[in-house]
C-alpha cells in the first residue's frame, strides 16, 4: 500500500487505508473506482496494495475506457514510477537503485542474430539475464553469500510465542512490504530472520531467549546490521560441533520418531523408524562418489554435483518459436493471488526441509498461521510479492537471494542424484501459484504426460500400459527409456518459449525464476554452483515446467514414427511422466520411436540413452529383440521390470518383485511394532497414515497381488497389534473389528491378503 504521499496519481480516494499507514483496517475499491470500471487490475487500494501502483492516473483511464490499453503491467508500472518521480513531494529514494536491472538498456543490446531474446522481449517485454545476477557487489549482498554458503543460518531458536513472536512477524512482513516499494534492499529480509533468529549456547532459557530476540530486532531496527552480522559469527563458532555419528541405540532412535511424529512429518519419521532413512540418503560432498564402476576418475560427490549442473545450452533455432509467432500471442494475463491462497498454500502443500535462509517448513508455517494479526499481515505481504512476481518483471539482483536453493547430493544406489532445496518462502509463493493456475497444466498435458497433476494419473499409466501388454497381440514389447540428467539438461530457453505460449498464467513467474543463473550452496564446501540450465529438482514448479518443456517433443516423435510407417496405423502407446518415457508396440514401431526420440530429443534438452534404458519383451521374443535392436548391444532385455511404482511384463517376474516388497515390508512392521511399545499412537498413525498405504498402492496396481502378502498378515496379526495394544492373543472376532473403520468402532487396521 502506497501512502497519501507517495500516491502520485491513484486511481480512487481510498488510498493509504491500509494499517501500516496507521489506520485501523483496510478499506476496498470504491465502486467509482476507475481501474475496477474497465477491468484493470488494481494494488492501490485495500490490504493488496503493498506494491507499487500498477494503475495510471484516474484522468488517463477516463480517456481510454472505450479504448483499453494494450501495454503490459510492467509498462503501467514503469510510467507510474515516472509520474511519482515528478511529483512536488517525492519519497526518499530508494536503496541501492544503481543495482536494478535496467531492461530497457539490455533491450537495445540485443543482437540481431539473437532470436532467443528476441522472442523473450516481444513475448514477455524481458529478456534473459544469462547471469548469477545483475548490478556491482554491495555489502549486504557479500553478508549473504557468506551466510548462505555455510557460515550462518544452520542453527536458529525456533520463534517464541507471545509479543517477542508478534513483533518479529510484523516487522518481517514490514520489511517485506518496503522491499516490494523499493525502500529497502532485498537481502534484508534474510538478514533480518538470521542474524535476530541466532542461536546462542548462553541463552537456553525461554525467557532469556525472548530477552535476546527483542534486543537484536531493537539493534536491527537502528540498522546495526555490521554488529549484529559479527555477534551471529561469533554465536555460531561457539556452538558445539557433532560431525561423529552416534552410535545405534532404540531409545533414541524411538525418541527421534516421536519428535517426527508430532512435528507432523509423517512419512519421514516412518521411513526413520522402519530403517529405510539410509535408503536414498545425503551423501558427504567430500567424499569419493561410489560405486566405482560409474566413478572410473574417483571423482568426489561435489565433483559429480558439479557434472549435474552444465553450463547453459544455446536453443535450438529449428524448433525455438520466431519472434513473429510471439507477436501473435496474447498479452499475458493478469494473476491475483489472496492472503487466502498463502494460507491454504501453508496448510495444505509447504513441506520440506530448510533453503539456504535455515528456515524450516513447520517454522514457516507457524509464521504465516498461529500468530493472529501479525501472521495475517505476513500473509498479505506474501501476495503482494507473489503478484508482484507474476504480473511484473523483476530483476535478478532483487530476487537472486530469493531464488537461491541449498545444494544435496542423494545417493541414487546407484549414481548421485543432485537436489536443490529453495526457501521455504519461495516454496510457499511457488505453491500458491500451483493452487490458482496449475490446472491450467493439468488440462494443458492431461494423460500424454502424467506430472502435469492429472489425479490418479500413475495408476491410470500403470493400468493402461498393463493392459496393452496383457491383451493386444499387436504389442510385442515396452521400451524404458532412461535420460541422462533429464532435469538439469532439459534446455531452459526453450521451455520458457513454451511455457509463454502454453501456460501464461505462470509465464512470468517462472520466467523471473529462470531468467538467470540460480545460486546453489552446498553444505560443506566453499563453492557455488549455478543452475544454468534446466529446472531445480526440489522447486515445486519444476516438475510442471518440465512436463510444458517437452511436450512438443512428444508430439514431434509420433509425427516422425508415423511418417516411417507411411501412416500405415502402425500403433504406438506411449505412457510418460516427466522424464520417465515408454512407448509399447511391435519391435519395428518401438525402434522407430527411439530412433525418434535419439534425433530430435536434444534439441530440446531431452537426450536418452538406450543402452541405459530397458526393452521389456513379451515370451519367446528374446532373440528377435535382439536382432532388431543390434545397434544398441548394451540394451538390457528382459522379460519384466519396474514401471510407475509397480511391475510390468512375465507373471512369474511380476510376483517376485511383489514378494520381495512384501519380505521389506515385514521388517518394517517389526520395526514399527518395537515402537508402538513405547509410543503406542504415533505408530497406529505411522501404520495407517503412511506404512499401509504402500502397499495399497501396489495392490491397486496389479491385480490379484492380494494372494502373495499372507507373512505380512501374519505379522501384523501375531507382532503388531499385541504390541500396540499390550495383549498377547485376540479372537479371530476381535480382529475382523479390528478391521472397520474408525467410526465404525474399528481401528482401520486392514488384511493385506483381502
Amino acid at each position: 500500500m502506497v501512502s497519501k504521499q507517495r500516491q502520485g496519481g491513484p486511481c480512487c480516494p481510498c488510498a493509504g487505508s491500509h494499517p501500516s499507514n496507521g489506520t485501523k483496517s483496510a478499506s476496498k475499491c470504491i465502486r467509482g473506482c476507475k481501474c475496477r470500471q474497465i477491468g484493470r487490475l488494481c494494488t492501490n487500494c485495500g490490504p493488496k496494495g503493498l506494491g507499487r501502483c500498477t494503475n495510471c492516473s484516474a484522468a488517463e483511464d477516463e480517456a481510454k475506457v472505450e479504448s483499453p490499453p494494450s501495454q503490459s503491467i510492467d509498462n503501467r508500472t514503469q510510467r507510474c514510477a515516472e509520474e511519482e518521480a515528478k511529483d512536488e513531494n517525492p519519497p526518499s529514494q530508494p536503496i541501492n537503485e544503481t543495482q536494478r536491472c535496467d531492461t530497457q538498456t539490455q533491450r537495445e543490446d540485443i543482437a540481431e542474430d539473437d532470436f532467443v531474446q528476441q522472442f523473450f522481449d516481444t513475448a514477455y517485454g524481458d529478456t534473459a539475464a544469462r547471469a548469477a545476477h545483475v548490478g556491482p557487489p554491495s555489502e549486504w549482498k557479500s553478508m549473504l553469500v557468506e551466510a548462505f554458503g555455510g557460515k550462518l543460518f544452520r542453527s536458529l531458536y525456533t520463534l517464541p510465542d507471545g509479543n517477542v513472536g508478534r513483533e518479529f512477524i510484523n516487522t518481517l512482513a514490514e520489511l517485506k512490504e518496503k522491499r516490494i516499494q523499493g525502500l529497502v534492499p532485498p537481502e534484508f529480509e534474510f538478514l533480518f530472520k538470521g542474524l535476530v533468529l541466532q542461536r546462542d549456547r548462553h541463552f537456553t532459557k525461554a525467557k532469556d531467549i525472548k530477552v535476546l530476540l527483542k534486543r537484536r530486532m531493537k539493534d536491527f531496527a537502528e540498522r546495526k546490521i555490521q554488529e549484529l552480522y559479527a555477534e551471529a559469527l561469533r554465536c555460531e563458532a561457539q556452538l558445539p560441533k557433532n560431525n561423529h555419528p552416534r552410535t545405534p541405540d532404540q531409545h533414541r532412535e524411538f525418541l527421534h520418531f516421536q519428535r517426527l511424529m508430532t512435528a507432523g512429518k509423517v512419512r519421514e519419521a516412518t521411513r526413520h523408524v522402519t530403517r529405510r532413512f539410509r535408503e536414498g540418503g545425503v551423501l558427504d560432498p567430500n567424499a569419493i562418489a561410489e560405486p566405482a564402476s560409474k566413478n572410473p576418475d574417483n571423482l568426489t560427490v561435489f565433483e559429480m554435483l558439479k557434472q549435474k549442473h552444465p553450463t547453459a545450452t544455446p536453443a535450438d533455432p529449428s524448433v525455438f518459436p520466431s519472434k513473429e509467432e510471439a507477436e501473435s500471442l496474447a498479452p499475458l494475463p493478469p494473476v491475483i493471488i489472496t492472503a487466502e491462497h498463502i494460507r491454504a498454500a501453508a496448510r495444505t502443500r509447504l513441506k520440506g526441509s530448510a533453503g539456504p535462509d535455515g528456515i524450516h517448513s513447520t517454522e514457516q508455517q507457524r509464521w504465516l498461521l498461529d500468530y493472529g494479526n501479525p501472521s495475517a499481515r505476513l500473509c498479505e505481504a506474501h501476495a503482494a510479492s507473489l503478484n508482484q512476481r507474476c504480473n511484473e518483471a523483476v530483476s535478478l539482483d532483487d530476487s537472486w537471494a530469493y531464488l537461491a536453493a541449498r545444494g544435496l547430493a542423494l545417493d541414487k544406489q546407484p549414481g548421485v542424484r543432485p537436489l536443490g532445496i529453495p526457501h521455504s518462502e519461495f516454496r510457499l509463493e511457488a505453491n500458491a501459484l500451483i493452487l490458482v493456475a496449475g490446472e491450467d497444466v493439468e488440462l494443458l498435458l492431461g494423460a500424454e504426460n502424467l506430472c502435469g497433476g492429472l489425479r490418479a494419473g500413475l495408476e491410470g499409466g500403470f493400468h493402461a500400459m498393463w493392459k496393452e501388454f496383457e491383451e493386444d497381440p499387436e504389442v510385442e514389447a515396452v521400451f524404458l527409456m532412461d535420460a541422462a540428467n533429464a532435469f538439469n539438461r532439459l534446455n531452459r530457453e526453450q521451455a520458457l518459449a513454451e511455457v509463454r505460449k502454453s501456460w501464461p498464467r505462470a509465464a512470468r513467474f517462472i520466467f523471473n525464476a529462470y531468467k538467470g543463473y540460480k545460486m546453489i550452496f552446498v553444505d560443506g564446501t566453499d563453492e557455488i554452483l549455478y543452475s544454468e540450465d534446466g529446472c531445480t529438482q526440489g522447486d515445486p514448479i519444476a516438475m510442471l515446467l518440465y512436463g510444458v518443456g517437452v511436450k512438443p517433443l512428444f508430439v514431434v516423435v509420433k509425427e516422425k514414427v508415423a511418417e516411417v510407417f507411411n501412416d500405415k496405423g502402425e500403433k504406438l502407446f506411449q505412457v510418460l511422466f516427466a522424464d520417465d518415457s515408454s512407448a509399447a508396440g511391435k519391435l519395428e514401431t518401438v525402434l522407430a520411436w527411439v530412433r525418434a526420440l535419439v534425433e530430435e530429443g536434444p534439441k530440446y534438452g531431452y537426450f536418452p540413452e538406450p543402452s541405459k534404458s530397458v526393452l521389456v519383451v513379451k515370451e519367446g521374443k528374446e532373440e528377435r529383440a535382439r536382432e532388431v535392436f543390434a545397434e544398441y548391444p548394451d540394451l538390457e532385455i528382459v522379460s519384466h521390470h519396474r514401471f510407475l511404482g509397480g511391475c510390468i511384463g512375465a507373471s512369474a517376474g511380476v510376483e517376485a518383485y511383489v514378494r520381495k516388497k512384501v519380505a521389506t515390508w515385514v521388517e518394517c512392521v517389526r520395526h514399527l511394532a518395537r515402537a508402538a511399545e513405547k509410543f503406542p499412537q504415533s505408530a497406529y498413525v505411522a501404520f495407517t497414515m503412511s506404512l499401509q498405504s504402500e502397499w495399497k498402492f501396489l495392490q491397486r496396481l496389479i491385480p490379484g497381488s492380494s494372494a502373495w502378502f499372507g507373512e505380512l498378515n501374519d505379522v501384523i496379526k501375531r507382532e503388531f497389534i499385541p504390541a500396540l495394544l499390550a495383549r498377547r492373543q485376540f479372537s479371530e472376532a476381535e480382529m475382523e473389528l479390528f478391521e472397520l473403520p474408525v467410526r465404525w468402532g474399528g481401528l482401520g487396521i486392514l488384511d493385506p491378503t483381502k
